[in-house]
């Protein structure tokens, strides 16, 4: 039996689309939560979560990993959906699907495949196909993947608590990557850093 858990602000339509799904889904168990979902359950409880992307971070927060989240979405611009499939999340749900849409979407990530809706699909092949040929100019080696995304994000001018949140990690260790960033690219300071990245054409503004 698979426990799925969802996590949403929005319980009376929640509840009403986890009993049909529980009618379809005979091999799965649902439990529907708000914010309260902190005291529900064991953290390992659950085969797959889903929740809506203004929870998502607390979530995250609390389970320690995205390996079985999905997270459920509305309109979003390409940038924040950028930061959100840098997660590797078990799921990119749209909040409009059919039910059908959704057994699919379920049976898909229980699985052990990755769901995209195709509202979300465009537009992530178009941020794939940018950070392709961004990363084409970049030295191999140089950074790791987490520390290009930091150092992307000092471009844009962030400070270390933006960049915690932007890329869902803590501030101490945004200061750990900024401090070994700064070092492995020989500059003085982060915006020496951010200048250097722009100069090299290794990210553009």
């Amino acid at each position: 039996m698979y426990h799925i858990a969802i996590i949403t602000n929005i319980l009376i339509s929640a509840k009403g689309i986890a009993n049909i799904l529980q009618d379809e889904l005979k091999d799965c168990t649902f439990h529907v939560y708000s914010r309260d979902f902190l005291l529900q359950g064991e953290k390992d409880m659950y085969d797959l979560i889903i929740v809506d992307e203004p929870l998502l971070k607390k979530v995250i927060e609390y389970y320690g990993d995205c390996n079985n989240i999905a997270v459920n979405m509305h309109h979003l611009s390409q940038a924040r959906l950028e930061e959100l499939f840098r997660l590797k999340l078990k799921g990119y749900l749209y909040s409009e699907m059919e039910i059908n849409e959704i057994i699919k979407a379920i049976t898909m990530m229980l699985n052990e495949r990755t769901y995209v809706h195709p509202e979300w699909s465009e537009l992530l092949f178009q941020a794939y196909q940018s950070k392709v040929l961004d990363q084409s100019e970049r030295p191999s080696g140089l950074l790791t993947e987490q520390e290009w995304n930091v150092l992307e994000q000092l471009v844009l001018g962030h400070k270390n608590c933006t960049i915690a949140e932007n890329l869902y990690i803590s501030r101490n260790t945004v200061t750990n990557h900024v401090s070994s960033i700064i070092r492995k690219l020989g500059v003085r300071d982060r915006t020496g850093a951010a200048l250097l990245a722009v100069k090299k054409g290794w990210i553009p503004l």
